[in-house]
């Protein structure tokens, strides 16, 4: 694996309150199948093989934005390797995420971030090394546990259990290593490898990781029901990282992306291309709304909604 630039970088930040104990995880929840999760232990997973879980830390009742995508999660991926194993984003740090990856292996874990926003790094501290591309190296850095608790508890608001659940067991900050991937790289696990695409938009540094043997992609909040993006330009933008990605994963129809349970297929990448276009021929009117925390235009087309920041 191509680590770029000198910089590996140890991290420190103030330590918070030590967690509570959680209860052993529920069996592996089939697909198609909606996890129920419980205030005791917000991780579930689905197991698709002995080298390959996704795992999903997942919130109940689901938040009063995403009443069209129950149940609400943070989508992980863990693939296992000869060597080690590498863990796709750590969500928002609910609970002790390396705990409940130990029961799958014993090998050194590796972090690789789809993108630096505080609901995919909130774990990062937990295991030995974190790979993330470099332009969103300083969104990671502000993902503090006191700017996570407030995040969740705004986007939660309403459900106290949760709220109070999260700021009791919520992941301490503290130390970490990191360093940074780019378009191009392959990570090899041993008996694995996961080839890194550019996927600029959402965020400078997006990235998808691809499992080519399973046929299976990750992208965070790059494909996803509702995509988020700052204006017009980072629309243009990520509408061309939409069809590179397209174009670069032919016969991969597997698409697992941050926030659903259930994977995305080819015909989702054409809606939401669909849907780029016509927001940027100004062919579709969007609704401007308090969404997600922020005042943000929203524009749907079938299940898929585009949500701009500034809208002009």
């Amino acid at each position: 694996m191509a680590m770029h630039g000198s910089l590996l970088a140890l991290v420190a930040f103030p330590l918070a309150a030590c967690a509570a104990a959680l209860q052993p995880s529920q069996p592996s929840v089939p697909s198609g199948v909606a996890p129920q999760p419980s205030s005791a232990q917000p991780y579930v997973y689905r197991k698709v093989d002995e080298r390959f879980y996704v795992i999903a830390e997942i919130h109940q009742p689901f938040p009063r934005d995403e009443t069209s995508n129950p149940p609400h999660t943070q989508q992980m991926g863990l693939f296992i390797g000869d060597r080690r194993a590498a863990l796709i984003d750590t969500g928002l740090g609910l609970a002790d995420l390396r705990a409940f990856v130990a029961q799958f292996t014993s090998l050194p874990v590796i972090v690789l971030n789809t993108h630096g926003h505080l609901d995919h790094v909130g774990a990062n501290q937990l295991f030995d090394m974190s790979y993330i591309a470099r332009e969103d190296e300083a969104t990671m850095l502000s993902a503090t546990r006191a700017g996570r608790l407030a995040s969740y508890s705004e986007f939660m608001a309403g459900n106290a259990e949760m709220i109070g659940f999260a700021s009791r067991n919520m992941v301490d900050d503290k130390p970490f290593k990191y360093g940074f991937v780019r378009d191009g790289d392959v990570i090899d696990l041993g008996g694995i490898s996961l080839e890194v695409i550019g996927f600029p938009g959402h965020t400078p540094g997006s990235l998808a990781y691809v499992e080519r043997q399973r046929g299976v992609a990750f992208t965070g909040d790059s494909l996803l029901f509702r995509v988020l993006l700052a204006d017009r330009a980072r629309l243009a933008q990520w509408a061309d990282s939409v069809r590179d990605f397209a174009a670069r994963t032919q016969g991969i129809d597997t698409i697992i992306n941050g926030h659903q349970w259930e994977p995305f297929h080819r015909s989702d990448i054409d809606e939401e291309i669909r849907l780029a276009g016509a927001i940027q021929g100004r062919t579709i009117s969007g609704t401007r709304k308090h969404f997600l925390n922020a005042d943000r235009t929203v524009y749907v087309l079938g299940s898929k909604r585009i949500a701009l920041t500034n809208d002009e």
